[in-house]
């Protein structure tokens, strides 16, 4: 094999290998860009859903206070509705606490029952319904009468029964206590339902409640900050 032959073989060999390496560098310079750009529409994705959430967590923190900002202007509404109503009570004459204006208005032929329901007033007047045992029987026996008859009145001239009666009664007067009286805001709401007779503090937030549109703590506070 001649010099020359050698000389050219080697030249073509180095060519051949110079144009493999710079195809694999393209290769590899095609593999990188892709990778590049994949990476790049990952980070954006990223970027995207990280927005995304702000976004949602924005929409939910407006949201949230909105809504507290509506209930407590609605719990305000009925504070006030609430102090209105007791202001136009307090103006009454004691002796017609817990009786219907209804029922004022109405002529009472029946001396009897006329009788009947100045008694019970003046039970209201001596705290006789703060008591823990107001029941209707304990009522009925104290005016000497039986549990049917004062039922009976309760109902018809009163229009209301017995125990939603007895309920209204101690809810007011709680009510203008906890208004006035500020060492009465500063006991738990177990002292205060004790304080009218209530023997379950469940029972009394919940007609304390249907009374007020408020449970007990709520409407000490409201209090308290109105002084």
């Amino acid at each position: 094999m001649s010099e020359k032959y050698l000389k050219d073989l080697v030249f073509y060999l180095e060519k051949y290998n110079d144009g493999r390496m710079k195809v694999m560098e393209g290769l590899h310079g095609i593999e990188t860009k892709d990778l590049q750009i994949k990476e790049r529409e990952a980070k954006s994705k990223l970027e995207d859903y990280i927005s995304y959430l702000w976004y949602m967590i924005g929409v939910l923190v407006l949201f949230t206070t909105l809504f507290i900002i509506f209930k407590q202007k609605q719990n305000q509404a009925k504070f006030n509705t609430l102090m209105n109503r007791q202001r136009i009570e307090n103006s009454k004459d004691l002796n017609e606490t817990g009786i219907s204006q209804t029922t004022q208005a109405l002529v009472i032929k029946d001396e009897k029952v006329a009788e009947l329901i100045r008694q019970i007033a003046r039970l209201n007047e001596e705290g006789f319904f703060l008591k823990p045992k107001t029941t209707l029987y304990n009522t009925a026996k104290k005016l000497k009468t039986n549990t049917s008859y004062l039922s009976n009145v309760i109902n018809n001239h009163l229009n209301t029964t017995f125990n939603a009666f007895v309920n209204e009664i101690r809810i007011n007067y709680i009510v203008t206590e906890l208004k006035t009286n500020n060492q009465m805001r500063q006991y738990s709401v177990k002292a205060i339902a004790e304080e009218i007779g209530y023997k379950s503090v469940d029972s009394f937030t919940k007609y304390f409640k249907q009374n007020t549109g408020l449970s007990p703590s709520l409407f000490i506070k409201k209090v308290n900050k109105e002084h």
